[in-house]
């Protein structure tokens, strides 16, 4: 990864708690990614250096990475609050917002209670309607799985344990069901999906769900891809955001999101769904331009 296109590490600490983020590009934020539990802003580092034609940001959620530790709050709308003053104070305009996982929860939060802030919302892998949470699952993920641990915090203290106690006691479930929110956002939404047969949280259910209630939905599937995509598959996740990215610069909100190009001959199939249509098109892409992890 060339020095000019490395996202560089920013602290604002005139926030409370104080947020660490990363920052690529000097212009105005184009893209603002948000990722999941356990894990910190440098997860989003071969996606945003994919992008280097945006300038992004990418927060450090409280409690994790180098932002401060909050008082007993770790609910998803106290995240959604910080994340909102991070969008007032750094993005005059507004932003694509990318959320994977806990981060899809809080993008989701953001984007209900300030609308106007958001140009478009996608959500990658989040179960968009599980209230009660598997403690099994996190400890697999954040334990288990070797691609995900690369994801999270390279040490112990980079995450709070009361991060973990606030999922555990169901505290992150007060957004869902995901309809209530989308609801409240009209812009476009693109509901990225992991392979649930390979650990993936968001289910045919939530996108059937979702699709009730927002009529600019988008969706994209990735076959055989886990949880963690932005992990395992950044190359495929790059060109679905950019593709999002070309539809909202087009104007053509009611169109499906453009399709993975294939490679081979090492491919990984990527499905996209137009929501007026229900037509589905099929793509494949290949991870061998990954970026440094962080």
């Amino acid at each position: 990864m060339s020095p000019k296109t490395r996202p560089l590490p920013q602290l604002w600490s005139a926030h409370d708690p104080v947020l660490a983020y990363g920052s690529l590009g000097r212009g105005v934020p184009r893209i603002v990614h948000v990722h999941g539990l356990g894990a910190r802003w440098q997860v989003f580092k071969p996606v945003m250096a994919g992008l280097q034609e945006h300038t992004q940001l990418a927060p450090d959620l409280r409690g994790h990475g180098l932002s401060g530790r909050a008082a007993g709050d770790y609910s998803v709308e106290a995240m959604a609050g910080d994340l909102i003053d991070l969008l007032e104070a750094h993005c005059p305009e507004p932003v694509v917002l990318s959320g994977h996982s806990l981060g899809g929860w809080v993008a989701m939060a953001a984007a209900s209670r300030r609308p106007e802030l958001i140009d478009g919302l996608v959500v990658i892998d989040s179960p968009l309607h599980s209230r009660r949470p598997d403690p099994s699952i996190t400890r697999s993920y954040l334990a288990d799985a070797p691609l995900a641990l690369r994801a999270v915090s390279r040490s112990p203290e980079q995450l709070d344990p009361a991060v973990l106690e606030a999922y555990h006691d169901g505290e992150f479930a007060a957004p869902c069901p995901a309809e209530d929110l989308l609801v409240r956002f009209d812009g476009p939404v693109a509901l990225l999906q992991a392979d649930e047969d390979r650990g993936g949280l968001m289910s045919a259910e939530d996108v059937h769900r979702a699709r009730q209630v927002h009529p600019r939905l988008h969706h994209a599937v990735f076959p055989g891809i886990g949880h963690a995509v932005q992990v395992e598959d950044s190359t495929g996740l790059i060109e679905q955001l950019r593709g999002f990215l070309e539809i909202l610069d087009e104007g053509r909100g009611s169109h499906a999101v453009g399709t993975v190009p294939a490679r081979e001959p090492e491919a990984v199939g990527s499905r996209v769904q137009d929501a007026g249509s229900g037509a589905a098109a099929s793509g494949a892409a290949r991870d061998e331009d990954r970026i440094e992890q962080p």
